[in-house]
């Protein structure tokens, strides 16, 4: 019963362009092309991603009421990718890294999942990512308001989560019943 749509960011994959904090837009129009494109009902339209995705998951949905909710899966912060952006260890294009690394450091992500408020957000993480410690979701759990739900899967790696099929299946049997 549930409708997807996954497409490449700029900067990844076929996409043209590089990644810029356009992304975010880009995120919220993906959206709300599924509900007008496909006739998706905008209050079941909810976001899904990881680490990067997962960021700009719950960034999209802080910015757009419309989005119904939110998974974030092992979510990066601002300074994870900030910092990745510095080294050059993000696997993408960027066009301005000086750019791009000012609007990451300009975003508060403990603050985006605060103005999910009413809205579900489900945040799953692997205990063991030391990419992106387990603990950022947790950080983040801890400001949102309900319906919220955080999962650490025991052990893993900052991979984990997103392929594994259980948990993608529990995560959406939590959001239907939170959005029905």
């Amino acid at each position: 019963g549930w409708a997807a749509l996954t497409f490449d960011l700029p900067g990844h994959g076929a996409s043209d362009g590089a990644m810029s904090g356009d992304a975010v837009d880009d995120v919220i129009r993906m959206a709300h092309l599924l509900s007008e494109e496909e006739g998706i009902d905008p209050r079941r339209g909810a976001v899904r991603g990881s680490s990067l995705g997962g960021f700009l998951a719950i960034t999209a949905a802080a910015r757009a009421r419309e989005i119904a909710g939110a998974i974030a899966i092992c979510p990066a912060s601002p300074d994870h990718l900030s910092r990745g952006v510095r080294r050059g260890d993000l696997e993408m294009r960027i066009g301005d890294p000086l750019a791009l690394e000012a609007w990451l450091t300009a975003q508060d992500l403990g603050d985006a999942v605060e103005r999910i408020s009413g809205r579900p957000l489900i945040l799953m993480h692997a205990e063991g990512d030391i990419q992106i410690p387990s603990d950022h979701s947790e950080e983040l759990f801890e400001r949102a308001s309900e319906p919220r739900k955080l999962v650490i899967a025991p052990g893993g790696t900052h991979r984990t989560v997103q392929h594994d099929p259980e948990l993608q299946a529990m995560a959406l049997r939590w959001l239907e019943r939170q959005l029905s």
